[in-house]
Order: C-alpha cells, then structure tokens, then sequence
C-alpha cells in the first residue's frame, strides 16, 4: 500500500488560522504569492533503491504575498529632474532676455532711422530771415 508522509503540522491562532513559510533559510523563505486553495507535495526517498514516498496537502492560502519587491529608490534620482527642470529654466530664461533685447533694438533703431530720416528732410530746406 501506500505510505503517508506526514508534512508536518503547525498551531493556529484563536481564529484557526496557521502562517505558511516554507522552506530555506532565514535569509530565503518562501511564501505563497497567490490567495486561495494551493497544493503542495513533498517527495521523500527513505533510502536508496527504494520507491519514493510523496504526499500532497491542500491549503486554503487567504494572504497572498507577492514575490515582487521593488529595488530601493536610488539616493540621487530626484536630482536628475531638480537638473533638467533647471536647465529648461535657464534656457528659457536667455531666450526670453535675447528676445525682449532683440525687440529693444530694433525699437532703437527704428526709432533713429525715422529721426534721420525727418532730419534730413529739414536739413536741406534754406529758409530766409
């Protein structure tokens, strides 16, 4: 017949409810990532040459934890955007002064070209006194 492997057996809370780790290390448990029934099977050899004995179990998972953690935010990855948004303000800031001393100019010299032009107009009149 078949021989039972008992998977082991853990106390639950008041509420009858256990917390699943399985196997590894302190450095490396693992945990059911999805919510829900989930089988889990165990396979033993009691020695060599002989048939191997496996089990399975069905747990109701009701937390699942997700296997992805994300990386740390790395220490300088503010200062990335603190320097594009203050290089955008820079250049926009020359743009803005070339443009309105652009227009300064052209008003200057405007302004000259129409006073030379009036002056001269009047320059060449001969008036009698």
């Amino acid at each position: 017949g078949e021989r039972l492997l008992p998977l082991g057996t853990i106390a639950t809370d008041t509420t009858g409810v256990a917390v699943l780790t399985l196997g590894g290390d302190s450095d490396h448990l693992y945990r059911p990532s999805e919510a829900g029934p989930q089988e889990f099977f165990a396979h033993y050899t009691p020695s060599m040459g002989e048939q191997p004995i496996t089990d399975s179990v069905t747990v109701n998972v009701t937390v699942g934890q997700s296997a992805y953690h994300p990386a740390e935010p790395k220490p300088f990855v503010t200062m990335g955007k603190v320097t594009v948004i203050s290089i955008f303000t820079i250049v926009a800031a020359i743009w803005l002064t070339l443009t309105v001393q652009v227009v300064k100019v052209r008003r200057v010299c405007t302004d000259a070209q129409l006073n030379q032009d009036t002056q001269g107009s009047e320059g060449g009149k001969v008036t009698s006194g």
